[in-house]
């Protein structure tokens, strides 16, 4: 039988992003720079969609008061052109849109190289934001509302946010600190989060670290990894009723008693490859 040491996977990516805030600012009530966005508002948004070939995004929440803000650097506005408009109450940034004579919105720029813009968008108060970038270096920090991200590949890191629905085919996942759930679908990647509170539905194929800081009522945990090691520690008064599987591997169990329970929250973990620990 392989023993397996404890091991805490604490995935921090650190972004070594060269912001020259001078580059363009958006104050709330304030204008954008020509040729972003002419007279964009951050006040009242409750949402932001981000749509790209490519970015190096910051979500920060402030809980203080003050003005939303919004940033950019490492623009080419040349071959990589930006739209930052709003629409009701949201704020989308796209690719650059063409000029029209009649007013209406023009279609899409392509690209002409491959371009990743540094975009930090700080928000007093939250609002909801949906990330569809292929090439996204993510990092979200104090978010309150909801995050949703599609992508091809990269990685994401948070600290302190509500909750995250993620789904892409090659990146790493890692953070601490998150009230709500977190789904995820993963076509190879690591994933590793601790302090986490609510319910986790994941499939991925690498391996899977997580650890919960609280258990709340109805809490479900379902993770399926195609080739890796899953390794779960949930608090030591959760009451929980795990179907473990590992055809290939070893079940390692610590405070658990072997069979699990019948009554308990709902842990369900499967590797087709690797091995699974589960410990209070």
């Amino acid at each position: 039988m392989l023993k397996l040491q404890p091991h805490y996977l604490r995935l921090r990516f650190i972004f070594v992003c060269a912001l020259t805030q001078a580059a363009l600012s958006l104050w709330a009530g304030g204008a954008a720079h020509a040729g972003i966005g002419d007279d964009v508002s951050l006040k009242g948004i409750t949402s932001v969609k981000v749509e790209l070939p490519g970015a190096a995004i910051k979500f920060l929440g402030e809980k203080k008061q003050g003005k939303s803000t919004l940033a950019f650097a490492a623009l080419d506005e040349k071959n990589c052109p930006l739209s930052v408009r709003r629409e009701a109450d949201e704020l989308k940034i796209t690719r650059g849109l063409e000029a029209t004579t009649d007013g209406s919105t023009g279609d899409l720029i392509e690209w002409t190289k491959r371009c990743m813009p540094d975009i930090t968008l700080n928000v007093v108060g939250g609002i909801d934001a949906h990330v569809i970038v292929d090439h996204l270096l993510l990092q979200a920090q104090d978010w309150s509302k909801g995050l949703a991200v599609k992508m091809i590949d990269g990685n994401v890191a948070f600290s302190d946010i509500a909750e995250l629905d993620i789904e892409c085919k090659s990146c790493d996942l890692g953070g601490e600190n998150m009230t709500g759930s977190l789904k995820y679908v993963i076509g190879v990647g690591t994933v590793g989060a601790r302090g986490l509170s609510s319910s986790v539905l994941g499939r991925s194929k690498g391996d899977v670290t997580l650890r919960w800081a609280r258990f709340k009522a109805k809490t479900t945990i379902d993770i399926e990894t195609e080739h890796g090691d899953i390794s779960i520690q949930v608090p030591a008064s959760a009451a929980i009723a795990p179907v473990l599987s590992a055809p290939k591997g070893d079940i390692f169990l610590k405070k658990v008693p072997v069979g699990g329970g019948s009554s308990g929250a709902s842990v369900a973990l499967t590797t087709a490859i690797g091995n699974i620990r589960l410990y209070k």
